[in-house]
Parts: structure tokens; sequence; C-alpha cells
């Protein structure tokens, strides 16, 4: 059931003076008549534009589909009490059929556009269903049950009658009358006019006397007339031009986020949330508006605007106002659809006050009702917005202002009591709409809302948000809005205490290399490192690293001292990592594989010795002292092989890692002893490693995880498996490896995963396997569904930044989910909060960025105090002293407390004033089934030309082309995020990590655009032809070739309707008009007209 409101009553009488007095004025001087009159003759009557718009939308669903065509069809069911005779009932609304030409009219098609036609007079007919066998506890949900079956029924605009009843009988002197109506002909308005007339002519039969009632001095075709008149020449000029002013620059768009993705077809199904304010502060509302002298209209609305801008994070926010035309006389007791829409924007740049804002959103919407005469479809008509398939354009959220609260009771006194009741029908026809009542408890908000994208409970905590923001505004409305709370105590705790209770209550007293060296004198024979045939005891392990790290000492290492590794992968590499720990010193990965000045970058980063037996590979590095391990070591294995004292501490750097950075210098990212043992700490007592298993060392080790490779299993007593260099990248050999090394826990990011189980017997050569770990990019659905598939293995998806200690959040996840997987919770002693831009806590479910604290949190970069600054804040939610690290990583946080990655805060684009997250595209293209692997990112070759672009690698036995995959992908995504050039490739490039290398992405040519227009192509085929003839005389086109898109030749909703018209006249083919929304070009429309020809 679709809502209506009296918009223009909202305002001070001041302001509704000087609407009225500029109005009139402008009618003088325009020579307009401010009548309206009786058509001359009878027949079929043009349709009002509200009308065409919702005619549309009927086609667009699909009208031979009435059952499924329901979203406008109005339930109203009115409680009777009192000795009811149906007969009379009955007799009243035959004459109220009579009266009202509309509830007798239907709609035929001429020349593809809709006319009304009026028929004659006719009984209503009026069946009775017996409800009185129902107990009276049930006798609500029996009523609804009903009345909402009888809207489920549709109509079929072409036939009619569009206008229903059922009267339920409760009781002899209780029933309730069940009014369904399209809202084509009825609007709010209408339902307090039928209510009164109703009333009037009951008590009127049953008296026998006359009704009191006047005939009425136009009907609604009449109306209709007038309105096409009123909008030619001058009128549509200067209310086109000033639309066109307000809304330039306008995206149309509000990105409110969702528990699901948007499907490419929008669901009719909804709920509803509801919430009174207290009376306290509704009068505090009423007391602001007459300060601020404006109306509840301006101030609410205003409020509104800053609820969808914090939740979809934008400055310029637009939703759609509903407000009645009946400001002339005539049409005041004339039931029809006398209502229109229009957008309000709202500006929240600035971050002004709410009073700043109020003036703002008072002087738009004066000006826009100043220009109200324009009908929405006609706006979006002459600004041709962006076309989104399965999103209402220009706005997607609805706010509709009801001063006199919901419909009231309207009929005389008399023999019968009358009521309306409200029953929710869980439809929808926005994303979301607010629906504000006027009652005498306080002011009333209702949310209706689409299922297909939210959750109730997800509104629910909208709701309470919204009243908290309210609460706020009164506190304060000189604050800036931004500033405002949102979120009710309870939940604030919540986000900031309750889901951050991660205290495990151990301490660190003693560094990673004494627990390994634990490990050597409790099992000083057990196996320790394997590397293809050869192995190392725990013994053998402890007495190399022991020589080396006192001869590291001589040669100066100690406490914070940097020391860098630079080894291919090996045993040796091992031995290396963990002397330099040994000698108190803080280890520098250096992988070999790194280009030479990357290498000197990081070596000239403060490190005064490198360890290395690959020293060709290593560039000139003045002042820096190399040890060749080959060449060094008869003195390194005369050094002493007992335990070093060398006054390491916890608080002392373990290692410096070193990461990209923006300016495309690497950064060292520091982390001490006590946040490295407070990992290794949480990962063995939530995922213990037992003495026999064998962790698998494949990760480079400029990357975090090889830490935790390396170090873990021998801090346990357990074995590491070493990969020979370059298998990492190879999926067939570390299936191999795993096999022939009984490797039972190993790691990988999502896309070598994904590689892994495309090797040949994978689950042959997996058997050993007990737990797999992934982490490093979005684990995808389509990924986790395959792994489970194959694997009968645990697969945790863990989430963590090199500046945190490699992982603070984990999730186990779920086989058959077909989601995403989520990043989940923190670890020990860590504590996240998801944040807006000005680093305040977001409700939960709102998009912001990751800060991690707590025990894990590193020291900062290497030689970097500025740019440390800026990624290490102080702990605004924590113990004093403690410090924040702001991970640039885009999440939310769900209703359990899980986290859910969304993607990267500076990889989200913006393409035609939409903002794309790449990962939401790559997620959908993942399901096709011939597609392997993608990457979605925005490029820009050609200046000003930002598009969309797929990397993509084929399934094998498939072959992906970029029609193909544009098809699927236009199935299931907006057509803004498809993206706009396909890309095969036999294999994405990646980097040495096996994470994909964006920067080594190609350039696209010609061939993988999508469809569009590059050179005329005449059509050839009579279907070809025949639409190219109608299209180019709709839509005043000379020549139309076949890859020419119909909505950016300036086509729009009813011109392909007419277009579908018209082909029918032409060829006796009947197609849907969905079919253009579709497939857009004439190429792809004709030949959908040739399948049926």
């Amino acid at each position: 059931m679709t809502q209506d409101s009296t918009a223009g009553a909202t305002f001070s009488p001041e302001q509704l003076r000087l609407l009225r007095a500029n109005h009139t004025r402008r009618k003088q001087q325009q020579g307009q008549p401010l009548g309206l009159v009786r058509r001359e003759h009878a027949g079929p009557a043009v349709a009002s534009s509200a009308q065409q718009a919702m005619w549309f939308t009927y086609r667009l669903l699909g009208q031979d589909t009435t059952d499924q065509n329901t979203e406008n069809d109005l339930l109203l069911p009115i409680a009777i009490r009192g000795p009811l005779q149906t007969d009379l009932i009955r007799r009243a609304f035959n004459e109220i059929v009579r009266r009202h030409e509309s509830l007798r009219t239907v709609f035929k098609e001429v020349d593809g556009m809709p006319v009304q036609v009026v028929g004659p007079a006719f009984d209503v007919e009026l069946p009775v269903t017996d409800l009185t066998g129902h107990d009276e506890a049930d006798r609500d949900a029996v009523v609804a049950e009903h009345a909402v079956a009888e809207v489920l029924k549709g109509f079929d605009l072409r036939v009619g009658p569009l206008l229903r009843l059922r009267l339920l009988r409760l009781s002899d002197a209780e029933h309730v009358l069940v009014i369904v109506v399209h809202h084509i002909v009825f609007d709010r308005t209408s339902a307090q006019i039928v209510m009164r007339e109703l009333g009037e002519l009951y008590e009127a039969y049953r008296a026998q006397r006359p009704p009191q009632l006047l005939e009425l001095p136009i009907q609604y075709s009449d109306y209709a007339v007038w309105e096409q008149e009123f909008l030619s020449g001058g009128n549509l000029d200067r209310l086109v031009t000033y639309w066109r002013g307000a809304l330039e620059g306008f995206s149309g768009f509000l990105d409110l986020p969702t528990d699901r993705p948007r499907p490419a077809t929008a669901g009719l199904e909804g709920g509803a949330c509801r919430l009174v304010l207290s009376q306290e502060l509704s009068d505090q509302l009423h007391e602001f508006a007459r300060r601020s002298q404006t109306s509840m209209f301006v101030v609410m609305l205003a409020s509104f605007h800053i609820l969808l801008g914090r939740y979809a994070n934008q400055e310029d926010v637009g939703v759609g106002a509903c407000y009645t035309v009946r400001r002339r006389p005539e049409l005041a007791n004339l039931v029809g659809f006398l209502v229109n829409t229009m957008v309000l924007r709202g500006d929240l740049s600035g971050d002004p006050s709410f009073q700043e804002l109020v003036r703002r959103v008072g002087r738009t919407t004066m000006e826009g009702f100043d220009h109200r005469e324009l009908p929405i479809d006609r706006v979006v008509q002459e600004i041709q917005p962006e076309r989104i398939s399965g999103q209402n354009p220009l706005f997607q959220v609805m706010y509709a202002f009801q001063p006199e609260g919901p419909v009231t009771n309207q009929a005389p006194e008399g023999s019968l009591e009358y009521e309306w009741l409200e029953i929710n029908v869980p439809d929808a026809q926005f994303d979301l709409v607010l629906i504000l009542d006027e009652e005498p408890s306080g002011v009333a908000c209702t949310f209706r809302y689409r299922s297909d994208l939210f959750d109730h409970t997800t509104i629910e905590r909208l709701v309470e948000n919204y009243r908290v923001l309210l609460e706020g505004l009164m506190d304060d409305p000189d604050r800036p809005v931004h500033a405002v709370p949102m979120m009710p105590d309870s939940e604030r705790d919540t986000v900031i205490s309750s889901w951050n209770r991660s205290d495990s209550g151990r301490t660190v007293d003693h560094c990673v290399h004494e627990a390994i060296a634990e490990c050597a004198a409790a099992h000083p024979q057990r196996e320790a490192v394997v590397f293809g045939s050869q192995r190392l005891t725990y013994s053998e392990l402890n007495r190399r690293a022991n020589k080396l790290a006192h001869y590291l000492r001589g040669l100066g290492a100690g406490p914070e001292v940097p020391v860098g590794v630079h080894l291919n992968r090996s045993a040796e590499l091992l031995i290396a990592v963990l002397a330099v720990l040994k000698s108190g010193a803080a280890y520098v990965p250096l992988d070999p594989d790194q280009p030479a000045d990357r290498l000197a970058a990081m070596v000239g980063n403060n490190l005064p010795l490198v360890v290395t037996n690959v020293r060709d590979a290593l560039p000139p590095l003045p002042g820096v002292r190399l040890v060749d391990l080959d060449a060094e070591q008869p003195d390194i294995e005369a050094a002493r092989d007992t335990d070093p004292q060398s006054g390491v501490a916890p608080h002392h750097l373990a290692y410096v890692l070193h990461t990209s950075g923006s300016t495309g210098q690497p950064k060292g990212a520091m982390i001490t002893h006590d946040a490295l043992q407070h990992h290794l700490q949480w990962v063995q007592s939530t995922y213990p490693l037992r003495e026999d298993d064998r962790l698998l060392h494949k990760t480079p080790i400029g990357f975090d995880v090889s830490v935790r490779e390396l170090l873990w299993p021998l801090t346990v007593g357990a074995c590491a498996v070493v990969a020979e260099p370059g298998a990492h990248r190879d999926p067939q050999a570390l299936a191999q490896t795993i096999d022939d090394h009984a490797v039972t826990v190993v790691h990988f990011v999502p896309a070598m995963l994904s590689a892994l189980l495309s090797a040949s017997d994978v689950a042959e050569h997996t058997r050993s396997l007990r737990l797999v770990v992934s982490s490093g990019e979005a684990l995808s659905a389509q990924l986790q569904q395959r792994f489970h598939s194959l694997l009968d293995v645990p697969l945790l998806n863990l989430y963590g930044p090199a500046e945190a200690t490699i992982d603070v959040l984990h999730w186990p996840t779920e086989p058959g989910r077909d989601l995403p997987a989520l990043l989940g919770r923190p670890v020990d002693d860590t504590r996240i909060y998801v944040v807006d831009s000005a680093l305040r806590p977001v409700p939960i479910g709102i998009p912001g960025e990751l800060l991690v604290g707590g025990a894990q949190v590193g020291r900062g970069y290497l030689g970097l105090p500025g740019v440390t600054a800026e990624r290490f804040i102080p702990d605004l939610f924590g113990p004093a002293g403690g410090r924040l690290y702001r991970t640039g990583d885009r999440v939310r946080l769900t209703p359990d407390g899980n986290v859910e990655f969304l993607g990267r805060v500076d990889f989200q684009v913006k393409i035609r004033g939409y903002r794309i997250e790449p990962g939401e595209v790559e997620s959908a293209l993942q399901e096709v089934p011939c597609v392997h692997d993608v990457v979605v990112v925005a490029r820009e070759d050609v200046p000003g030309d930002m598009r969309l672009v797929a990397y993509v690698t084929a399934a094998e036995g498939t072959a992906a082309t970029p029609v193909a995959l544009r098809t699927a992908l236009a199935a299931k995504l907006p057509e803004y995020m498809v993206p706009a050039a396909y890309v095969i490739l036999d294999q994405l490039p990646v980097n040495a990590n096996g994470k994909v290398d964006r920067a080594a992405l190609p350039a696209y040519g010609s061939d993988a655009l999508a469809l569009r227009r590059t050179d005329y192509v005449a059509p050839t085929s009579d279907a070809e032809s025949v639409l190219a003839e109608i299209w180019g005389a709709l839509l005043s086109v000379d020549r139309v070739g076949l890859d020419d898109d119909f909505f950016e030749l300036g086509g729009h909703s009813l011109t392909a309707t007419q277009a579908v018209a018209r082909l029918r006249d032409a060829l006796e083919i009947e197609i849907p008009v969905n079919v253009i929304f579709k497939e857009r070009t004439l190429r792809a429309v004709a030949a959908h007209v040739a399948r049926l020809c």
C-alpha cells in the first residue's frame, strides 16, 4: 500500500501566504485560468502525468500477472460498529461509484500511450465472509489475513473495475469493510472523501431522506485535460529550467548500506517498523520549528537528510517527497489520483549545524514547492538521469509527512461508528520510506523498507538511531550535524566495549627465540625443520643459530638494531632469522626476488647489517656490512654455541617488515617482541598446533604471514616444512610438497588457494591437512564453496595489517555459506573500532574505516615519524597512552559483532557520479561459470573517461567473452556497476606473495569494450529496419544504427512503451517493455524480435 501526504499543509501560515501569492501572481502574469471546467464531450481522455507514470510501471512489471503486480494496490480497511444493514452499504457504494468517474475508469492504450475510458455506473459486489467462529484472540490476525488476500488478487487496468470490496462479519454488531482500490484512480485524500460520503449516504438511506451531497463540478478526466494544456509553452519552459538547475550535478543515487547485494530487478516484498516519539521530544521539535519560523515538514526532512547522509556517507542527499495537487477548490471533494512527487536535496557539505541545515532545506523546499507543477515523470524525461534497471531514477527513498495524522474518521455521526484500521501490507516500492504522522501522543515515524535489501533488525537499529539523532539535534541544534550522536548508549557500549572484551589475562615475560630455545632443551632430537631432503633437529637448529647470533653480536647486533636477512627460502633462512632474534636485534626480511632498487630503499632505511648468501642479488650498499654466510662460514662456525645473553626484552623490536607506500617508497612497519608473542600465544590457544603437526612455510619472507609460518611451529615443538624457492607460485608443486611431507597446516592467499583447488588430484595430495588458513584478500563465497566441496578440512579466514602483527581478526568459514567470508572477531588482547571520516564510531551495519588497538599494534614506521603520526593515532576509546592503527580498510560490523570486509577506502571509485566498490563486482563475476579468476579496477586511459575494467581468466574448458560477461552481470548488478570493458587473460599478474598485481594489468583494446556505439552500422534485416524507423521517428533521430543505445539516443520510459506499441502495430509482435531496458541496443532488441517471428 503506497502512501502520500498533503505536504503543502505543513508550511507555516506566512510561508503558505507567500506561496499562494506567488502562484496567483504568476498565473495572472501568464494569463492562465485559475479554475477548471468540465470537458465539452465524452469519450476517452488523456491520462494525467501521474497516471501515465503509474501505468508504465504496471506495464513494466507485466500487465498479464496481476496477482504479482500489486505494489500500487491500496488497502483501506474500515471497522464498523453497530447494527449494519449490508444492502445499504452496497447501495451507498453504488452511489459513490456513480458520483466519481475515477472509480469506473479503466485504461486503454492508443499508440503506446494510456487513455482514460470512463464506464457507466455499475452495481458493486459486496461479498460477505463470516468470521464469527474465530476466537477473539485470533481475530486481528484473521482479519489481516483476509484483507491482505484481497490486495494480492491485483487488478487489470485494462478491464477493471479498479475497486474491490469485501465485508468481514465478526459479530452482529462488528464488521470490517475491506476496500481495495488501485492507486491510479485514488489517493489518501480520496479515502477521507469516501469515508465521509459513505457515512452520509448510509444514514440518508437508513432514514429515507435525500443525501446531503453536492454534485461535483468536475471529474478527474477534466483535471487531466487541464494539466496537459497547462504543461506546455512558457509554463513548461519555466518549470524545466528550474528543475534542471535544482538537480544539476545530482547523481540521484543514495548509497545506503544493505544487508544483501542489490539485485538487478527490485523486489516488491517489504516490511515496516514504527516509532512514536515521546511527547517531550515531539514538543521540542514543534517549538524548534516555531522558533526557526519554518514547518515541521522542513525540520523532519532536514533530520532525515542527516540520517541518510550519515548512513550513506554522502553530503548530497536526495529524497522523494509526496504532495497533493488539490490546491484548487474544484478538486477538494474529488476522488482521484491527485498527488505528485518532487526531489528535495539536502546539502550536508561543510558540516553545517542543524540550524543552518534547516535554513538550507527550507529554501530548497520553498523553491521546489513554488515549481511543483512539473510531474516527476516529466522531470525525469527532461533531465535524463542515468537509467539503472530495478531502481527508481533520481531517488530511491521517499519522505511523507502527514500533519493531520493517519487517515481518520470523516463520517458524520449516526447509527454506526467507523474507524480506519492499520493493516500492514508486506510490499515496498522504494528502498526506504519514512512516513510521519502527527498523533495525539506524539510524532509517529513509520519506516517501510524492501525486504530483499534489509533485514527487519537492521531497520529497527536505524529507527533507534533516528530517535537518538533527533534527541541530539534538539539538545544542541548549533552543533555540527555530523558530530551529533546517533547511537544509543547501549549500542555504543556494545561496539566500543562489549565486543572488545578480548583480554586474555596472559602476560609476556619472554621473547619468541627463548620459547624456541626451551623446546630445543626439552626435545633436542625432535625434527624441527624440513627442507627437501635436509633435516634439522631442534638441537642442531638451536646450535647453528646460536653461533651465528654470537657472530652478529660481535658485529654490533643487539637490541633495537635492525639486521637485514637476504636469503632464499631454505633451512638457512630459518637459522638466520632465529639467529638475528637471539642476538637481540630485529630482523628485516629482504626478499631476493624484489627489484634491486626496492631492496636498496629498504636497506637504506637504517640497516647497518645484512645477512645474505646471495650477495650477487644485492645492489651496491655503501656503509652496510654484508655478512656472507658462505664466505664467512668458518668464522661463524668458530663462534660459541651457547644461548646468547643479549639483554633483549619484550618491549624491544622483533622485526621490521616493509609494506608498500602511497609515495612508492616502502615503509618499514616495526613490531615488538611483546606484540609478536601476544599473537603467537593467541593463535596457539585458539587453533593449537600439536607436537606432531607439520606447518608449511611457503610465503615470501617480505610478507608478515611468513613470520608465523617460520616461528609458530618452533615455539610449540612442531615441525616447519620449508617449500622450495618459487614453489609458492606453483599450485601443483605445493600440492606435491604437502603430500610428500605430510603437511598438516598450511596458509594460502585466496588467489593461490583457488589455484591449488584447480590442481590435479588435489584431494588426494592434501589428505594430511587438518587446517587451512586464508588471508590477504577477500575470500569469496564461490571459493569457500569450492573448497568445502573438495576438501573435508576446516578453512579459517584471518585478517590483519602488517602494522598490527600479522592478524587481528579471525572467522572459521561455514560450509554452504553463499556470501563472502567475514573477517570475524578480534583476537585476544586486541580491540577494533569502525569509524567515520572524523574518527567517530559508526552504528552497527554502517560502513566505516577499521581501526585496530591493543597489544598487537606496532610502533610505527622505521625512520618515518610523519607517516607514523598519520596512521598511528592516540587511542580514542581505550586506556590512556594507547594507540590505534588506521587500516584504511572499509568494513562494517554485523549484528553479531563480526567484521565484514567491504573493500579499501582508497579502492572506492566514482564513475558517472556513482560510487562503486570493485570487490562487489568481482564477487558477481566470480559466480559466472566461465570465470576462473577476476579483478576489477577503474582506469582512466583517456583523460576524463574513467571506466570500470574487468580482468578475467576463463575456467578450464570454457570461453569467456566480453559480451557473455556483460550479459551475465546485467542480470545481477545495477547497470552502473557493470564494467565497460573485459580483458581476457591467460593468468592474472601476481606479485611476490601471490596477490594480484594491479599495477601490472594491461590496458584494454577495442575488442574488450562492451557493446557501445563506435561507428554507424546499418540495419540489414526486416526487423532491424522496422525498429530503426520506429526509434528514429519517436526520438527524432535521422539515422539509427545497430549499436545505438535507445536511452543514449534520448529515450525514456514512455517512449519505450510507444516503441513497443508501434512495433506491435507494424509487425503484430508483442514484446515486454523491459526488453528495451534490458537489451538497450537496436541490434539486441531486434534479435529478440527475430526470435518471435
